[in-house]
């Protein structure tokens, strides 16, 4: 099968977990709603789930084939302290809380990366961090 096509197979998943992740923003170090959902995920692909990295992260832990090479992929799930102004229908539902940039990355480098086609045919152990921080 081709790539394309096994995204397709996910796509209407992904767009319904980002588009909830999306109506429910959380601030930095808040984030418990959404690192549930991305740890339920992560799990539920198989994947090794470690919680309460830098306070909210999700890491999760892949091992494809016996290489012992290793990749990271990084997302934020975060939300910006202002109000959303767009009508769509998976708008914040939540006063001053917007995902506005962060909302970009889910898209991009989705925190459920454990289904990706790339990474299911990949020999190596895959890291995908969510909301990884330093405390200052």
């Amino acid at each position: 099968m081709q790539i394309i096509d096994r995204i397709g197979q996910i796509h209407d998943d992904l767009t319904k977990w980002r588009r909830d992740i999306h109506a429910h923003p959380e601030l930095g170090f808040e984030e418990q709603r959404t690192s549930d959902l991305v740890a339920a995920k992560l799990a539920e692909f198989g994947c090794e789930v470690h919680r309460g990295v830098g306070k909210t992260g999700v890491v999760g832990r892949l091992r494809v084939g016996n290489s012992p090479r290793s990749v990271g992929l990084r997302a934020d799930m975060d939300a910006l302290p202002m109000d959303e102004e767009t009508n769509l229908p998976w708008r914040s539902t939540i006063p001053n809380r917007f995902h506005g940039c962060g909302s970009r990355h889910l898209k991009r480098r989705n925190p459920f990366g454990a289904p990706h086609p790339m990474i299911r045919n990949a020999s190596c152990l895959v890291h995908l961090v969510t909301q990884l921080r330093i405390h200052s």
